[in-house]
């Protein structure tokens, strides 16, 4: 594996009637904490934007969402530890925020 830095990113899905601009100003002042906590993260996590919107079918009772990315420059090596740390951290945030993932 390389040594280089490599874009780690993580989508996130929520209810498309989550109001969005809340949502981003939430993750702008929450993120820069969860570097603290995990040292493989070189930079970041930080919030790339709204990178799909999906809708709703109703006969396989998908709902229709928001999907937002998350972005860390890491070492290609820790692609994995960084998934599943960030996978936890984000859903801890979103539940102490009492925001719904889908």
């Amino acid at each position: 594996m390389s040594k280089r830095l490599s874009e780690f990113r993580l989508e996130i899905k929520v209810p498309s009637d989550q109001p969005l601009i809340p949502l981003e100003e939430m993750l702008d002042r929450e993120l820069p904490g969860i570097v603290e906590k995990c040292s493989k993260i070189i930079s970041g996590p930080y919030l790339i934007g709204v990178t799909e919107l999906t809708s709703g079918n109703m006969g396989m009772m998908r709902k229709s969402g928001t999907i937002l990315t998350i972005g860390a420059k890491i070492q290609e090596k820790d692609n994995y530890n960084v998934k599943l740390f960030l996978n936890r951290e984000i859903k801890l945030l979103f539940e102490r925020e009492g925001i719904d993932l889908l």
